[in-house]
Formats: C-alpha cells, sequence, structure tokens
C-alpha cells in the first residue's frame, strides 16, 4: 500500500449497523483533512503523536521562515541594536520568532524520537485487539534503546540538534537584555549561540539521512537525496518529506559553520543578509513543506488498514479491524494508525535490503 489515496473512500459499519462514508472529503479537498477535522487525529497515541511531529514542522518551519528572512530586509536588520532591551524590529521579528520556532522544533524533534521507542506498538496492540484485550495492555514508552534503528538514530540526532538550537536561540534574544548583555564575555556568548548553532546543523543533517536510509537503504541513498529519477519516486510523497527534511538539514549546517567562521559580522552586512536568507531561510522552507506533506500523508492514508509495522506474513493472520481506534469496546478489534516512522517510508520502498535497520 503507498500513500497515495484509493479511489474510493473506506466505509465501515457502526454499531447499528448501518454502512456510512468514513471520509466524506475526496480528491483535493481530502489533503487538507488535517485542517477541517484536527481532533480526527488524536483518536490513539501513535496518530497524535504523528499529528504533533507534522505541526512542529509546519509551525516551526513557518516561524523559522518568517524569522530568517525578515533579517534580509535592510529596514529590519538596520535597526539592530546590541543590548537595547527589545526594542528593535530586528529583536522581534527576527532573534524571538527564531526561539519561538526552535521550541515548537524541539517539541516535534522529540516526539520523533519517542515514536522510534514505539516501533513495535501498534503490532502489540492489533495482537492485543485481536486477542479480545486479554493480558496486560501494551504500555507506550517514553523512551527506549533501538541503535539498529534508522529511525531511532534520526529522532535522537534531531532532539540533540534542536536542542541546541534551543540554546542558541534563547542565548540571542536574552543577548539584547542590558544585564545579560553586560554580564558575560565575547566568548561565552560565541558558545553559547554561534558553536551551538554550527554543532546543531550537523545533527539536522544526519537525521535527515538517517529517514532517507529509513525509506530508501543504503544502495538507494544517492536516489532519495539528489532528485527522483525513478518514475516511482517522483510523486511520492514519502520521498518528497524525506528530501525536504534532508536539505533542510543541509542548509541549517552550512548555516551554522558560516556563522561560526564569519562570528563577528554584524545583521545589517549584506554577507550576512545573503547567508541568512539561503541558508537559514532555504531550510526553513525544506522544513516548513516537510511539515506540511506529513500532514497531507496522515490526510490522505487509509487509516482502515492494520499496522504497517507488522510483519507481512503476522498481517493475514489478524482480523480486518474496525475503525474505533484504541478506545473501542472490550473485544473489538481496533485499528492502529501508522507510527510517525511509517510516514518516512512506504511499502514500495520496504523490499530494500536494510530500509528498517542498520546492516
Amino acid at each position: 500500500m503507498t500513500l497515495a489515496a484509493q479511489s474510493k473512500p473506506p466505509t465501515f459499519v457502526d454499531h447499528k449497523g448501518s454502512s456510512s462514508n468514513k471520509r466524506e472529503r475526496t480528491g483535493f479537498l481530502r489533503a487538507f483533512d488535517w485542517i477541517v477535522r484536527p481532533w480526527h487525529y488524536f483518536n490513539t497515541i501513535p496518530r497524535a503523536v504523528a499529528y504533533l511531529i507534522a505541526g512542529s514542522g509546519f509551525y516551526g518551519g513557518a516561524l523559522f521562515v518568517i524569522g530568517s528572512f525578515a533579517g534580509c530586509s535592510p529596514a529590519v536588520a538596520n535597526s539592530f541594536v546590541g543590548g537595547d532591551g527589545l526594542r528593535s524590529q530586528y529583536d522581534w521579528l527576527v532573534l524571538f520568532i527564531f526561539m519561538l520556532g526552535t521550541y515548537f522544533f524541539t517539541v516535534g524533534c522529540t516526539l520523533l524520537f519517542v515514536d522510534a521507542c514505539n516501533t513495535k506498538y501498534p503490532a502489540q496492540m492489533a495482537a492485543w485487539n485481536a486477542n479480545r484485550r486479554q493480558g496486560k495492555r501494551p504500555r507506550y514508552h517514553i523512551i527506549g534503546f533501538h541503535p539498529k534503528s534508522y529511525a531511532w538514530w534520526g529522532g535522537l540526532s534531531y532532539t540533540i540538534g534542536a536542542l541546541q538550537y534551543n540554546i542558541a536561540a534563547t542565548t540571542g534574544l536574552a543577548d539584547n537584555f542590558p544585564r545579560v548583555y553586560n554580564s558575560w564575555s565575547a566568548n561565552t556568548y560565541k558558545w553559547a549561540s554561534t558553536v551551538m548553532y554550527t554543532w546543531g546543523g550537523p545533527f539536522f543533517m544526519i537525521a535527515g539521512t538517517c529517514y532517507v536510509l529509513l525509506d530508501m537503504g543504503l544502495p538507494g541513498l544517492w536516489l532519495g537525496t539528489i532528485l527522483p529519477f525513478r518514475k516511482q519516486d517522483r510523486f511520492r510523497l514519502t520521498w518528497w518529506t524525506n528530501w525536504w527534511n534532508f536539505w533542510g538539514g543541509v542548509l541549517f549546517c552550512v548555516g551554522g559553520v558560516f556563522l561560526n567562521y564569519y562570528p563577528n559580522i554584524i545583521p545589517f552586512h549584506p554577507t550576512y543578509q545573503i547567508e541568512n536568507g539561503i541558508n537559514y531561510g532555504g531550510g526553513s522552507f525544506c522544513f516548513f513543506m516537510s511539515g506540511l506533506l506529513m500532514y497531507i500523508q496522515m490526510s490522505i492514508r487509509d487509516e482502515d488498514t492494520l499496522p504497517l509495522s507488522l510483519p507481512p506474513d503476522q498481517r493475514d493472520s489478524i482480523s480486518r479491524p474496525s475503525m474505533t481506534g484504541d478506545v473501542g469496546p472490550t473485544g473489538t478489534t481496533s485499528s492502529q494508525p501508522p507510527l510517525a516512522s511509517e510516514l518516512h517510508r512506504d511499502d514500495s520502498a520496504r523490499a530494500t535490503k536494510g530500509a528498517t535497520s542498520i546492516q
């Protein structure tokens, strides 16, 4: 099953025995179901986590875009005055907005790591429901150790990079308060801001690479990072989601390296504005697009399916689930929506050796 919408929306039988359509919106409007019915994506833990991850990339990326390109405006950049107590346009449109974006992004990156620690949860829930909920209910773990999983390494790398960006962006904003501005040395500021941006970028790039490997496998790494040379990848949302993520990490990495080599360059310098627009502006747009595509994937994916993380030989042994989620009545078999990591791969790429684990 691919991430493309089916030609016919699924139907289900409710408790009264009447058949009705789960989705009334089809075609183009169906791709924006995440806007119309956001509450629909909180019926299970994995689905809610995936929705929040997509939202953090979408809204965090949008804030990054605003902050990055606002810094390219001469009027905004020329208003910058160090230690002025947040009185300039630059302080609010660039420093504050970018800091807020890092907080959004950190939430999503942390949840990506949590999601990667629960790759077996949908299969366990499906088996538990198929067994009429006998025994102990499977637990959704907050932390775990899965070193053979690309998703686990990707989530961990994103979390580390996002936390470093938190430190850097918060430092940059705090430096505008006179008491803070006058209390620490230039070297302290460099380590808390510039160096954190420099180190955070490579972690984003590594994380993006991990999710390309999750989808394409090691032999297909170059096919997932350059252009969709294969016909089957050109209209595959999973491919484009990973592609935007990868290049967003690359551009953030280049931007951090630039700041490290030119730490004393001022915001209204033309070189700074160009670098800020290309690397951070371009990278922010990439993450924004990735979040948007994750939202769209969740909207158009057929939710009346068995968990994609189940091995193929186990899928036929479980009856077709109802659409009541994991909160249905006792004795019903419920559908577990895919993990967020499943939005980074689909069945067309799953046959590739090494697609789900490091060999």
